[in-house]
């Protein structure tokens, strides 16, 4: 059994090390992990100074305003093509809404999570930086799955490395979802001449 340990000055949880000699890396990571989320739970509960926390629906509006700013910034960035500039910007603005108090609002945190996400792909895109766009457009798919836009930024991360099947895949469910989206058709159309100028090189 792992034994937790509090300093008494700053009341911070920590594992006693003595009883994590049997836990392999990674379930000491995870333990490690809890007892973090558990120390800045307790943080934010003291900087409230008041017995209980304010209702969901009441969000710090220091916490919007700042990554609101760095999302505006970012984006001019990303416009002038300073993309290590835009990069910074928008993963500092992502780091400030992830560290909302964990009482408020989860849709909150979700929708600015996703502000700052969608130009941070954009931002990777710029930079060519593919895998950093893949997973952060994948992030978004899972976020809000109804936004075609977020498919098409998964798509073309794939195509700019020639996944092109798996493309295929993701274009044909954006194109299910609107299928009057241009951007999709472009891509399907690309997926298709391409197919057929293979064609002659496996005749041959």
């Amino acid at each position: 059994m792992l034994e937790v340990v509090m300093d008494p000055k700053t009341k911070v949880l920590s594992l006693d090390e003595s009883s994590t000699a049997d836990l392999n890396e990674v379930e000491l990571k995870d333990a490690k992990h809890t007892l973090d989320l558990i120390n800045l739970l307790v943080k934010d509960f003291t900087q409230l100074n008041k017995p209980f926390p304010p209702p969901a629906n009441q969000v710090t509006a220091k916490h919007t305003q700042a990554s609101q700013q760095l999302v505006k910034n970012g984006v001019q960035a990303i416009q002038k093509k300073k993309t290590d500039e835009a990069i910074k910007l928008l993963q500092t603005a992502l780091e400030i809404v992830l560290r909302r108090p964990y009482w408020e609002s989860v849709a909150v945190a979700l929708e600015e999570a996703i502000a700052c996400l969608a130009p941070l792909c954009d931002a990777y895109t710029l930079a060519q930086m593919w895998p950093e766009a893949y997973s952060t457009a994948t992030m978004l798919t899972l976020l809000k799955p109804s936004d075609a836009s977020h498919l098409y930024r998964r798509a073309y991360s794939l195509m700019a490395v020639e996944r092109y099947e798996d493309a295929r895949e993701i274009i044909e469910t954006g194109l299910s979802m609107n299928a009057n989206e241009p951007l999709f058709k472009e891509m399907q159309e690309f997926l298709i001449n391409q197919a057929s100028a293979k064609e002659p090189e496996k005749e041959k």
